[in-house]
């Protein structure tokens, strides 16, 4: 059974029993009292909503087949689809770093899933798998080894599979996908390989601009045709956010493919660090989705 999204929030929104918490560090005749402080805060989870939204971002969204909901709910993800677009509007998830597959010291992930469609959603108000290679890739949104933890091995797998939907790929030119974008996952996973507590909302910027597939793609397509099908998004963002000493931090970024695919050339279908930060409300704007407790806790101008 897959983990419900919501009640993780929840979950995440309840405070531990504090006093508890406190009770157990003044056991401990070790620890000073800022370290038993320090550690008692530790356990104060805070509860962050997913995105508000436009009238149009709503408007726009793909329901489930025979249903008014939107949202589709994986094993410590979820994801909403723009219509139109058959892309991912956002995806959000958590990572908890003390239960990832590769701290519980499992060795390598599992044999690699295969990409599969959700039986919950009309295949074609998901993405066009026809359209991805090995130069237009599946980029994930919610990353594979972001999504690989669980309290068992049973779990764990299940949530590898989860993060293999089609609604989780989205068109990412190869370099991008594996060099900038990859970059930006790693250093959340860096934090996470340490046990750390990371969660993050996720999407693609849609532009008037952005150009369908079928004009990239390198053999002769009919002109009216041209004009059809998947649009390739130039732009993608990330919110992440974490709790540090008690306190809710955040930062956003904006990162862009417009040069890779342009580098690339025509596409045979055959075939933090330096990262410089924006502001969440930028990423507002760009998107129609709002994440008002974000934007008090971005750490743009620290």
């Amino acid at each position: 059974m897959a983990i419900d999204l919501e009640e993780l929030q929840q979950a995440a929104g309840r405070f531990d029993n504090y006093k508890k918490a406190i009770t157990r560090v003044r056991k401990n005749p070790s620890k000073s009292l800022k370290e038993k402080l320090v550690v008692a805060e530790q356990h104060r989870r805070v509860f962050v909503p997913g995105p508000g939204m436009t009238s149009e971002v709503k408007s726009e969204l793909a329901t489930l087949k025979n249903s008014a909901k939107t949202e589709l709910k994986y094993a410590n993800y979820s994801i909403r689809i723009n219509r139109e677009r058959r892309t991912p509007v956002v995806a959000a998830g958590n990572i908890d770093g003390r239960k990832l597959w590769r701290v519980q010291g499992n060795g390598a992930l599992p044999t690699r899933p295969k990409w599969s469609f959700d039986p919950r959603m009309d295949e074609d108000l998901q993405p066009d798998d026809e359209i991805f290679s090995t130069a237009m890739q599946r980029g994930h949104l919610f990353k594979r080894e972001d999504a690989v933890w669980g309290a068992d091995p049973a779990k764990m797998k299940l949530a590898d599979e989860h993060s293999f939907t089609i609604p989780n790929a989205t068109p990412m030119i190869a370099n991008f996908n594996n060099v900038e974008w990859g970059d930006l996952e790693d250093i959340v996973s860096e934090e996470t390989g340490l046990g750390k507590k990371v969660s993050y909302f996720a999407g693609p910027i849609f532009r008037s601009t952005d150009r369908f597939f079928n004009e990239l793609r390198s053999d002769a397509v009919p002109p009216a045709e041209l004009h059809t099908g998947m649009r390739v998004p130039e732009s993608f963002w990330k919110v992440i956010f974490w709790v540090e000493v008690g306190e809710l931090q955040a930062a956003g970024f904006v990162l862009r493919q417009t040069d890779e695919i342009a580098a690339h050339g025509p596409i045979d279908e055959m075939n933090f660090g330096t990262y410089r930060k924006t502001r969440i409300t930028n990423i507002e704007q760009e998107t129609g989705l709002r994440f008002p407790k974000l934007v008090a806790a971005d750490i743009f101008d620290s």
